[in-house]
């Protein structure tokens, strides 16, 4: 069994779609936890209609904010062989659990991400993720970048490092990517998933990726984001 962590904050609109690809995924053997931050929309009402659709599943409110004490949160509550922690605009293929978890297996990897693509038909988004992406294969041997979207790992390996820290602001997937790796197998699987991007319609594309960048360099030359140089809210998309 693995564990299905998606972490939710007026997530109405989006929740939907990736617990529709949850339910028609050809490997059924997970559970669903939903880590949600206070909503104040309808995101319980809404991920209470599919609960007769999984044979485990849980809606968890809580009142810590941030991605990271929202992750932390959904795995405490986790039995699975492997933790899979997900943003709630993701979807994906209906064999992508099976496929990425016979990669996890076959090649004794401890902790992963997918590639992420953008559900979009602008060719500017694209060229963003075939860079994110090009950037995660080529760092995941020695100073690996992952996005949170979509990442997995034992939960030995979440207990070892100390989950995801939430004192970073900016960049806490691509941390965790690298503190498990310095004492664990870490590595990009052979997956993808796909992604909204609300960010690039409320942000702008040239801001979002000037961002990203900065993020990238500030990380090399100073080390994590603990200020609020690069700010970077939790669902400040709501209803986009």
């Amino acid at each position: 069994m693995i564990s299905i962590i998606i972490i939710t904050l007026n997530e109405e609109l989006y929740l939907p779609r990736l617990l529709e690809s949850l339910s028609k995924q050809t490997y059924q053997d997970f559970e669903v936890i939903i880590s949600d931050s206070n909503s104040d929309d309808r995101t319980k009402e809404v991920a209470m209609r599919y609960r007769r659709k999984f044979k485990r599943f849980k809606f968890e409110r809580h009142f810590e904010h941030g991605v990271s004490a929202a992750r932390n949160r959904g795995a405490s509550f986790a039995k699975g062989e492997y933790l899979y922690f997900f943003d709630a605009d993701v979807t994906f293929a209906p064999d992508f659990l099976e496929k990425s978890l016979q990669a996890l297996r076959a090649k004794g990897i401890d902790a992963a991400a997918a590639y992420v693509w953008p559900r979009s038909k602008n060719p500017i988004d694209w060229l963003f993720y075939l860079f994110a992406n090009l950037l995660f294969f080529l760092s995941q041997c020695f100073y690996p970048h992952a996005a949170g979207s979509s990442m997995m790992s034992r939960p030995i390996v979440h207990k070892v490092i100390g989950g995801f820290d939430p004192s970073i602001r900016l960049a806490e997937d691509a941390d965790y990517a690298r503190r498990a790796a310095k004492r664990f197998r870490f590595r990009m699987l052979p997956a993808n998933v796909r992604v909204s991007v609300r960010r690039f319609r409320t942000e702008g594309r040239l801001p979002l990726a000037l961002k990203y960048l900065g993020a990238f360099f500030y990380r090399i030359f100073v080390g994590e984001i603990r200020n609020s140089s690069f700010h970077y809210k939790f669902a400040h998309y709501r209803k986009r």
